[in-house]
C-alpha cells in the first residue's frame, strides 16, 4: 500500500511539473511492475488463480496511475499541453 502512495506522489510530481516525462516514467515503471509479478504466472501458467492476481495488479496499476494523473492535470491544468506532446 505505501509503494501506491509513492507511486500516485511520483505521478502526481511529474504531471505538475515535467509531464513530457511522464509517460517514459509510467512505461518505465509498468514494465519493471509486470517483470517483477511474471514469476506469478510461471510458477503455474493454468492456475487461473494466479492469472486473475496479476490481472488485478495490473489494472489496480492503471486505476491509481489514473488518479494521479487527473490530480497533477487538476492542480495544474495547463500541463495537459506537456501530456500531448
Amino acid at each position: 500500500m505505501l509503494l501506491g502512495v509513492f507511486e500516485r506522489a511520483i505521478v502526481t510530481t511529474l504531471v505538475i511539473w515535467a509531464p513530457n516525462k511522464t509517460a517514459g516514467f509510467i512505461a518505465g515503471w509498468m514494465a519493471v511492475k509486470i517483470v517483477g509479478n511474471y514469476e506469478i504466472l510461471k510458477m503455474d501458467p493454468k492456475n487461473v488463480s494466479n492469472r486473475v492476481l496479476f490481472f488485478i495488479g495490473l489494472l489496480g496499476s492503471v486505476v491509481s496511475l489514473a488518479l494521479a494523473i487527473a490530480a497533477g492535470i487538476c492542480a495544474n491544468p495547463a500541463s495537459l499541453r506537456g501530456l500531448a506532446n
